[in-house]
């Protein structure tokens, strides 16, 4: 005999707390809806004996194969139990970080790339995005066209929406959602050889590229497995022939009074102490068939220390593209890792592949910090009092040698 389960009335009070499951909602929302309902509805049945609390359905997206989805590749989204055909919806926005408030909300007037998708509506995105449930109902797979989400190499975030119910009508209430990118091809940024001479990553040399350089602010959130959020300030130096470029990342951390993941350089110090640090980031970048300028880095590992919380991202490739019709330069990317390292109060974690979305943003001159260090520095590291990771040979030539 089935055990009796608790008829979840907590369920609808902490829904009235969340915004309609209409479109995206703040992130911070989703987040305590998710563990809160869980948590209210285990200590509800912790108090009557006579039930135990079936929890609503997980789900996790799938990582991909190379660490960001190569177009033709399925985005597989996987069920922690049998769930209800008929509450499976998704969404696609857009990612870019200038388009989200300082508490993670879409701002006005932004508009769903890929509107509500069920099994019943699909294909969806203009017939160009199937959605499918598998026979046992534990994995739905997405499998967008090229051009299903607009251009390749920029940063979209997948909704699943809080609908997601399973057969006994326990309904998640929170939506889900998970930072991707779908990029052209898997693509080595120091190959000497292109193996496939029509790649869009195809480059004349000889012709500068017009990569935009200069002072830049590097802003992430990492949702997994801790909401954490980064800030640096990014000297960026590029070969405008060869299309090698070097940033140079300085920890900045938020003034007295300013939120924790803001976003305003004016908000924000170097933090030049002992747990102020640097690193780099070193990669190519070429013209796609659109030429757009489509920038990818080298595998690198950030390594944090937060009090007595370590956080340590492995293997971290940045890939997206660079917007240049504004004002000031923007670095649009999604950064996928192949490990999480946490350790807390001397015990460690490892947690799967993920992915986030970052913004690199051109600075104004005002908003440079006085000191702020640069590539092309002889000893950047005398700057912070931390950690200091640079390439091996520093200065790099390859971006430092005189101009065309």
């Amino acid at each position: 005999m089935r055990q009796q389960v608790c008829d979840p009335p907590l369920t609808t009070l902490i829904a009235s707390c969340v915004p309609p499951n209409g479109g995206l909602n703040s992130s911070t929302a989703w987040a305590f809806t998710d563990v809160a309902t869980g948590l209210l509805g285990f200590v509800a049945c912790a108090f009557a004996s006579s039930c135990t609390y079936d929890p609503p359905p997980e789900v996790s997206l799938a990582p991909p194969a190379n660490k960001h989805f190569v177009v033709g590749e399925a985005m597989r989204l996987v069920f922690s139990e049998p769930v209800l055909p008929e509450s499976l919806e998704v969404r696609v926005w857009p990612g870019q970080k200038d388009l989200y408030t300082v508490e993670k909300e879409l701002k006005p007037g932004v508009k769903a790339i890929m509107d509500t998708c069920t099994l019943a509506s699909s294909p969806c995105a203009g017939g160009k995005a199937p959605l499918t449930l598998s026979s046992d109902k534990t994995e739905a797979t997405l499998l967008p066209a090229a051009d299903a989400f607009g251009p390749l190499g920029t940063p979209l975030v997948l909704e699943v929406s809080g609908s997601l119910a399973d057969p006994a009508g326990n309904t998640k209430v929170a939506s889900r959602v998970f930072d991707f990118q779908i990029v052209a091809e898997v693509w080595d940024p120091f190959a000497e050889v292109h193996e496939q001479p029509d790649s869009s990553f195809d480059v004349e040399l000889g012709e500068p590229l017009g990569i935009p350089e200069g002072r830049y602010l590097f802003l992430a959130d990492f949702t997994s497995p801790i909401p954490l959020s980064q800030q640096f300030w990014t000297d960026v130096k590029a070969n405008q022939l060869t299309g090698e470029f070097v940033l140079l990342l300085t920890d900045a951390d938020p003034i007295e009074g300013a939120p924790q993941n803001t976003g305003d350089p004016k908000q924000l110090k170097m933090d030049t102490g002992g747990e102020g640090f640097i690193f780099v980031m070193h990669g190519q970048i070429h013209k796609d068939e659109d030429q757009r300028l489509i920038f990818k880095a080298e595998p690198v590992t950030l390594a944090l220390t937060i009090g007595s919380i370590k956080f340590e991202l492995r293997d971290m490739v940045c890939a997206g593209s660079i917007d240049q019709s504004g004002e000031l330069p923007v670095w649009n990317g999604t950064l996928a890792v192949k490990e999480i390292y946490l350790e807390i109060a001397g015990s460690g974690t490892i947690y799967p592949e993920d992915q986030a979305n970052f913004q690199i943003v051109g600075l104004a001159d005002e908003d440079v910090p006085e000191g702020m260090p640069s590539v092309c520095m002889e000893d950047p590291c005398s700057v912070v009092g931390g950690k200091c990771d640079l390439l091996e040979d520093w200065p790099p030539e390859g971006v430092c040698a005189a101009k065309p």
